[in-house]
């Protein structure tokens, strides 16, 4: 039987310019999940945002945005991104201005 619940898988501020993971799936579940951005200063900052496979390595094929400005006080979302267990998203931040939050459905088998 599975079981679908919905969640706020991670939330985070990173320091600036420093590779943080935002989460990581369990290694037995399936997720289908929102990533919201949000610019907490009234200048732009940049943000990426990777999608890093079970047991695989970072590359710039992996980013679902990359060095992408964020005006300031400005938000930014994306939604129906799909991860297996173990799968991470790693996030960045310039200036360290921006937070995220990861929202939606985990599916247990």
């Amino acid at each position: 039987m599975t079981t679908t619940t919905p969640k706020i898988f991670g939330q985070a501020k990173p320091v600036a310019g420093v590779e943080t993971t935002l989460l990581t799936t369990a290694y037995t579940s399936q997720a289908q999940l929102s990533i919201f951005v949000a610019n907490q200063s009234d200048t732009i900052d940049r943000f990426s945002i990777e999608i890093l496979p079970f047991d695989t390595s970072p590359d710039l094929s992996r980013f679902i945005a990359y060095n992408t400005p964020l005006i300031g006080n400005g938000i930014f979302a994306v939604s129906s991104v799909s991860l297996n267990g173990g799968d991470q998203v790693i996030i960045t931040t310039a200036n360290g201005n921006c937070s995220f939050t990861a929202t939606g459905l985990q599916f247990d088998a």
